[in-house]
């Protein structure tokens, strides 16, 4: 069976999915005999491997935009022949080639996927070529650092506060919603030089001077949190302190770092996040 064939029936592809798969690979193995040429065989054999797990999960990615709606398959046929994308794909093809950790690869096809979705102008298109480079220059744990720093800085339920909501049960609600959110970061670890080099990929700006409240990200108008009130006690402590002795509280994350951990974190979570005001 040849490469593509195996990527078409492991993906179960079709439609405006399976062209862009189809394509993605003839394009791709031109790119990787380029950039391997000088390499063994062994190594661009697992190249050619590790690009066709990243477009088995991209075509996944797009087969389900494509199932959302009817307006996104033309979406999709139009974005594919525009150079700025075909520079995204390139980028990502290439970087996928370089690992084998499946969740580099699975956030690499999102973010491609999540492009397909949006116009070749917008922040989220620019940003989206700056992420696909830092992606491939950081450790799978530092992609995870940039998720839970998007569910502290970035991510909220929506709507937030849900309309109505009593000040009385607001805690409560807050308190479930944040620890199914942040169990999969409860042995996280966030060293100086991780954050060192999430900086230097300008994914993340740290401030000299921050008198940030942890409570106050939580909080909205009359509705507030106190994270003392957790209900999952070591989990709080956890969060206490990577908030207060891991640089968490002085560190804001940039566009680049903020696509990144919003898509690892939908990743890690099973969720969607819109990223509106992109555009």
């Amino acid at each position: 069976m040849d490469p593509f064939s195996a990527l078409a029936l492991g993906a179960a592809i079709g439609g405006a999915s399976g062209k862009l798969a189809e394509k993605a690979w003839d394009s791709g193995e031109k790119w990787l005999k380029t950039f391997f040429d000088n390499h063994s065989e062994k190594v661009q054999l697992k190249a050619r491997t590790n690009s066709l797990d990243f477009l088995t999960e991209l075509a996944v990615r797009v087969k389900a935009l494509e199932d959302q709606n009817e307006g996104n398959k033309k979406i999709i046929q139009e974005t594919q022949d525009q150079p700025d994308f075909s520079i995204l794909l390139q980028k990502a093809i290439l970087t996928a080639a370089q690992t084998d950790n499946k969740n580099k690869q699975k956030v690499l096809a999102q973010l491609v996927a999540e492009r397909l979705t949006v116009g070749q102008e917008s922040v989220f298109a620019l940003a989206s070529k700056m992420a696909c480079d830092s992606i491939s220059f950081m450790t799978p744990g530092q992609i995870s650092i940039l998720a839970f720093l998007a569910n502290i800085y970035r991510i909220r339920p929506a709507p937030f506060p849900p309309a109505n909501i009593a000040n009385d049960k607001f805690q409560g609600w807050m308190s479930r919603w944040l620890c199914k959110r942040l169990q999969p970061y409860s042995d996280l670890h966030i060293g100086n030089q991780d954050m060192r080099h999430l900086e230097s990929l300008s994914c993340i700006k740290r401030h000299q001077i921050a008198n940030r409240e942890i409570n106050s990200l939580f909080s909205k108008g009359k509705h507030s949190f106190d994270i003392n009130q957790l209900e999952n006690i070591p989990l709080r402590d956890k969060v206490l302190d990577l908030w207060n002795n891991k640089s968490v509280r002085v560190v804001s994350l940039t566009t680049t770092g903020e696509i990144i951990g919003i898509l690892a974190s939908d990743i890690i979570s099973g969720s969607k996040t819109r990223f509106s005001g992109w555009g």
